[in-house]
Order: C-alpha cells, then sequence, then structure tokens
C-alpha cells in the first residue's frame, strides 16, 4: 500500500483493493470493505455512507497492518476474529478451520434426520469452532462436541458461553471419547477429508493458514471417514443416523463400503452448489 496517507475513506479503500489485487486475493474489493469496516466498527452499507470522511491515522495504521496480514494471504475470517454460520456468528482464528457454506448444508441435513431436535442426544466429531454442534444445541438438541485438538475444543467453548449454549466437550480421536456414554439420536461430522498429495493444488488461505490436522486424512482424504463408518455405529441408538460432509466424489465411493459394514442405509447428499457432498448413514433399527 502506498506510504502517503490518504485523504478519504474511498482513497484508502481503491489503495486497498488494488494492493490485494496484486497479491492474487479474491474479490479484492468486497475484502477490503470488510476488512475497514471491521476497524471503523461499521457494515459494508454505513462503510459507503463514510466514503468522503478522512480516516483517523490510529485507523489507517490498524487497517494496513490488516491489509499486509491478508496480502500475505490469511483467512479474512482469521484477521476480523468472526464468521457467521446460518443465523449466528461464531469467534474464528487459526485454532480451527474456517466454517464454509458447505457445512451450513450438513447442518440443516443434520436437523432433517433428527426431525425433532428438543432433547435428542448429537455428537459432533471433529468439531473445531464447534459450528455443527452450537447449530443443533440452539434447536433443541443435548450436544456432546469431540475434538482431537485441545485447542479446537477451547474455541468450541469460548463459543458456547459466548452464545449462551451448553456444550459437553470431549477431547479424543474421532469416536473414543464416546465410550460408555448413553447411545445418540444423531453423529455428525465435517473429518479432514483432502488426500496428503493435495496441499499444492489449495489455496493459499487453506494449505498455508487453516490446521492441518483438520484438512489431509491419509493418501486417499479418506482415513478419518472409514474410521467414522466403522465406529460410529456402536454409539449410535438403533434407527440413528451418521451425517457426513466430504470432498467431491467421496459420498459415493464410500457409500457401498458403509452397506458393507452394515448400516442399514447408505444416501448421498448435494450441497446448495448441486454437488454430491454428504453421506447420511443409517443404523439398523
Amino acid at each position: 500500500m502506498a506510504d502517503a496517507p490518504p485523504k478519504t475513506v474511498l482513497e484508502l479503500l481503491t489503495l486497498a483493493a488494488g494492493y490485494l489485487g496484486k497479491k492474487g486475493v479474491p474479490s479484492a474489493r468486497r475484502e477490503a470493505d470488510a476488512l475497514l469496516g471491521h476497524v471503523l466498527g461499521c457494515d459494508r452499507l454505513h462503510l459507503y455512507l463514510r466514503f468522503e470522511e478522512q480516516p483517523l491515522a490510529a485507523e489507517v495504521d490498524a487497517f494496513r497492518a490488516l491489509m499486509l496480514r491478508r496480502g500475505e494471504r490469511e483467512p479474512l475470517q482469521y484477521l476480523t476474529g468472526r464468521c457467521r454460520f446460518l443465523d449466528f456468528q461464531v469467534a474464528c482464528d487459526k485454532r480451527a478451520l474456517v466454517p464454509r457454506p458447505e457445512t451450513e448444508g450438513l447442518a440443516k441435513l443434520a436437523l432433517r434426520l433428527l426431525g425433532q431436535p428438543q432433547g435428542r442426544r448429537v455428537a459432533d466429531i471433529g468439531t473445531g469452532t464447534g459450528c455443527l454442534a452450537l447449530a443443533l444445541a440452539k434447536a433443541g438438541a443435548q450436544a456432546t462436541a469431540v475434538d482431537l485438538s485441545r485447542e479446537a475444543l477451547a474455541l468450541a467453548g469460548e463459543n458456547a458461553a459466548s452464545l449462551g449454549l451448553g456444550l459437553a466437550l470431549l477431547q479424543g480421536d474421532l469416536c473414543a471419547p464416546l465410550r460408555g456414554l448413553e447411545p445418540f439420536d444423531l453423529i455428525v461430522s465435517n473429518p479432514p477429508y483432502i488426500a496428503l498429495g493435495e496441499l499444492d493444488g489449495l489455496q493459499p488461505e487453506v494449505g498455508r493458514w487453516e490446521p492441518a490436522l483438520a484438512l489431509f486424512s491419509g493418501p486417499e482424504g479418506l482415513d478419518a471417514a472409514r474410521a467414522l463408518l466403522a465406529q460410529a455405529q456402536a454409539h449410535l441408538a438403533p434407527g440413528a443416523w451418521l451425517a457426513m460432509e466430504l470432498g467431491q466424489g467421496q459420498p459415493a465411493r464410500l457409500a457401498p463400503e458403509a452397506r458393507a459394514l452394515g448400516w442399514a442405509e447408505a444416501r448421498v447428499e448435494k450441497d446448495g452448489f448441486d454437488v454430491e457432498r454428504f453421506l447420511a448413514c443409517r443404523r439398523a433399527a
């Protein structure tokens, strides 16, 4: 960004968008708007109403620091510290993946599978920010959030506290922390599903900044999903469901494997972008 102090908010945004564009950041102007709105404490509409204002030196300095980090392709959500998920917001930082729109689709699928969530027992495996568990708890379910990462689990707990929702937090690998607990009416998971060899093809925001533990799962990207298919039935009530978000082509590939493991039903479901994204498996009644 230019060293000369900008005279107006609009000039600052124009300089910032140009800088981000040169750094290869997609939707550079929209991202500049979001970051300056974060610094000034206003939404995009009110930012536009302030185009002719002269920003304070402290505001310019704070914005420039964020722009330099975004130019290094650090995710926008890590810079603002917030991410919207369905109808609520969660804190978001490098302890966990940034929640995706596809995962909102998984939350909606989980609620459909539950039917009446009030009082139902659900577990979210690999909870990250806690967004899935929190969406189910917000709908009235008794939610348990599991993660191998203590840091991610702490973030989920912080988000639960800020939303005034109760989550049971368990640290451990996949379904292992569920041993000895009462059966669940639903297990939901957005497990790691990227193949180890695909790192170089990822966007910098993902491969360089998001936690590898939540991204990669063996040479095919399927180790965690297969382990869940093998483990989850023992922790589900009869007729209950396991719902997972997976990579493109993976749900159809795993559905026959699920049936071979004794799941009574294995359904492939599409996300909001018409991609076969989810695998829903029902335990026999």
